[in-house]
């Protein structure tokens, strides 16, 4: 019976996914990914430390695809990153320092974060 499940499972994958060869091409489109752009690695790293790409990518998995707000509270950011609220707190400085995220404030309320064109 097992079997029979683990061959439905693979059948519902091979439907979502495009198979060519030998490998599997991410399908995008179910909201399951997000991208983070090369440079933040390449060129941001060293200026916004661990902490910082963490946080960056909290708030990537957080926006929205099309028009790349965010509005998670600062706890929720520091559980998906692994952090304190101080790092977070810190770290969403250092993303704005560099010109990676612009903040809108809501007094009382959650801030809403825009994701910048690198």
């Amino acid at each position: 019976m097992a079997f029979k499940s683990l061959n439905e499972f693979y059948k519902e994958q091979k439907e979502k996914v495009r198979i060519k060869g030998d490998f599997e091409v991410r399908d995008l489109r179910n909201g399951e990914w997000f991208w983070v752009h090369k440079k933040i690695l390449e060129l941001y790293a060293p200026k916004i430390g661990s902490v910082g790409i963490a946080a960056y990518n909290a708030l990537c998995y957080f926006a929205n695809n099309k028009s790349q707000k965010a509005f998670p509270s600062q706890e929720n950011l520091a559980l998906k990153a692994g952090c304190s609220r101080i790092s977070v707190i810190r770290a969403i400085k250092r993303l704005k320092e560099n010109k990676l995220i612009k903040i809108e404030y809501n007094k009382g309320k959650v801030n809403i974060y825009k994701l910048l064109k690198i």
